[in-house]
């Protein structure tokens, strides 16, 4: 017989049932959850993914917590996700936030009630905090991101899923709330119904961006647009030498993380697109992409 999740329905990763019985709706649940976000490990671009999972079980979001040196331009990404996702900024000073986010954890759990954990991370330190959780009675979803194991973090947890779950569950339907750019506030001021018109403000610079036109006052820098280009295209064939097989595919999120390891201020939406994926098959000289579970990409011939 197939386990039971704490949500009266089967885990979708022990292989009893089907992957698509992963996208379901209960008809309720009272759960106070809380949302723990190691900000430092776990990628910015699927948080979507999580936070729509979450809805589906109908859970009580009650905390929402990302953890970070936010000092750092690295979280710069997160920043800007902090106000769509509702998420309280908790800075740390340490070599990782996992001490951090275990204390509060530990108080939520004990002090506030709170009767479920939904953890984020990258960090396979976070094995053992799971594990405390569950043996309280807690229910633990965890969410993991290379390059830590998922088989170790996977049997203390609940519920599991790996950023590759993730990626598979948005090829097979999972609808996800896309992040809204902040909105501009503009007050226009009016004396005597006459309306004062504003000068427009000046554009910010655009690095390459091939589905935003270039602004009026003139094209963006097109040497900058080639470096950036160029770059990336070293960045991508170093990302999947160093996760290939033997065959020369590598798994699409290993690529990813490699990606942002190597090139820290990397982001798919200075290109114009809104996740990697979307960016490499735009880039048809370069890459193949295989299409299957998980989803693998590799160089052509041409490129190495």
């Amino acid at each position: 017989m197939a386990d039971q999740s704490p949500f009266g329905q089967p885990n979708q990763l022990n292989g009893d049932t089907p992957f698509m019985d992963a996208i379901y709706q209960p008809a309720s649940s009272d759960l106070k959850t809380a949302v723990l976000i190691d900000a430092t490990s776990f990628p910015p671009e699927m948080a979507a993914p999580v936070f729509a999972i979450l809805a589906q079980r109908g859970l009580t979001l009650t905390v929402k917590r990302a953890y970070a040196d936010w000092t750092n331009h690295e979280t710069r990404p997160w920043v800007d996700l902090l106000a769509q996702w509702a998420l309280i900024p908790e800075q740390w000073f340490e070599d990782s936030p996992d001490v951090s986010l275990t204390i509060e954890a530990l108080d939520l759990l004990n002090k506030e009630k709170v009767s479920a954990f939904a953890l984020l991370t990258g960090n396979g330190a976070l094995r053992r905090l799971a594990m405390r959780l569950r043996e309280s009675g807690a229910t633990v979803l965890g969410f993991l991101s290379p390059p830590a194991s998922p088989d170790l973090f996977r049997a203390t947890c609940s519920e599991f899923w790996s950023t590759d779950d993730l990626i598979n569950l948005m090829d097979n339907g999972l609808a996800v709330k896309e992040p809204e750019p902040p909105l501009a506030r503009w007050e226009p001021a009016i004396q005597k119904a006459e309306i004062i018109s504003y000068p427009a403000p000046e554009p910010s610079p655009l690095r390459w961006a091939p589905s935003v036109s270039p602004p009026s006052g003139g094209p963006p820098d097109l040497e900058d647009e080639e470096d950036d280009l160029s770059h990336f295209r070293e960045v991508l064939k170093k990302a999947i030498a160093e996760n290939e097989d033997d065959d020369g595919w590598a798994k699409l999120s290993t690529v990813g993380s490699s990606i942002k390891s190597l090139w820290p201020a990397f982001d798919v939406n200075n290109f114009g697109y809104k996740n990697l994926k979307s960016l490499l098959e735009s880039s048809s000289d370069l890459v193949r992409i295989n299409t299957g579970t998980p989803l693998m990409v590799r160089l052509l011939d041409d490129f190495i």
